[in-house]
């Protein structure tokens, strides 16, 4: 499935046409953002010939017709499908399926070369961030699974791209103290010192 394609009909309506359906009050190419912020002149620009809007306001929201559904209806890229269907009349009753995307191998830890333990304390150990990453599990706490929920984040995209919660930060944080020790815990990757 070709994402660019299938959602063509929805990306050509024209946004301003969208905008205004939306209950946004536009006046040429310009309307006072629905965030709130504006307090005498309009900052919600409107491009015709890219068919997008930007905020050159507070917020500095931009986007595509379906990104402005999205953020003036607080509504996850399903919602906003199904909201052009109900109010453009658009056939959007395919399963949306992301485009396939190149997985990207991870770079291999950069390794100094020098032997200075001054100069050592500052780069990265890929064992004490292994370590760490395999001790967070699943994300099943309320607080996590809100933001997922609220967010629009599925179980299959946590699954497929891994998102992990450290459960109990300071739990962990004794166990790499445990395992690696104070002086190399404390000083990996940053400049900042534990006492």
């Amino acid at each position: 499935m070709n994402a660019t394609s299938d959602f063509a009909p929805i990306k050509q309506i024209p946004i301003i046409e969208v905008a205004k359906r939306l209950g946004i009050q536009v006046r040429g190419t310009k309307a006072m953002c629905f965030v709130g912020h504006d307090k005498a002149s309009p900052s919600l620009s409107f491009l015709k010939s890219r068919n997008t809007w930007r905020c050159f306001g507070a917020c500095g929201k931009h986007g595509d017709n379906i990104a402005l559904v999205m953020e003036k209806e607080g509504v996850d890229f399903k919602g906003a499908l199904e909201w052009f269907g109900r109010n453009f009349a658009v056939n959007v009753a395919q399963p949306y399926q992301a485009p396939r995307r190149r997985m990207l191998r991870a770079k291999k830890p950069f390794v100094p070369t020098t032997s200075s333990s001054e100069e050592l304390e500052f780069f990265p150990a890929p064992g004490i961030y292994e370590w760490l990453i395999e001790k967070c599990g699943k994300i099943s706490s309320p607080t996590g699974l809100n933001y997922l929920d609220t967010h629009g984040i599925s179980g299959e995209a946590t699954t497929l791209f891994n998102i992990r919660e450290l459960r109990d930060p300071a739990r962990a944080y004794q166990r790499l103290l445990e395992k690696w020790g104070a002086k190399r815990v404390c000083h990996v990757g940053t400049s900042v010192r534990c006492h």
